[in-house]
């Protein structure tokens, strides 16, 4: 996304990235959707050296 677009958060297609990643990639991702000041976010973050091993 460019500064400038219109588009708005969406909680309904972060949901959808989230069940993907989980389901087909295998990636494990936080949905926060729900949180206050977080419409369509989700949580991404990389564990310790040994769990990436």
């Amino acid at each position: 996304m460019q500064k400038g677009d219109n588009m708005k958060a969406d909680s309904e297609r972060a949901q959808k990235v989230y069940k993907y990643l989980a389901e087909q990639v295998g990636v494990v991702v936080r949905y926060r959707g729900n949180e206050l000041g977080c419409e369509g976010c989700l949580r991404v973050t990389i564990g310790t050296e040994e769990e990436n091993s």
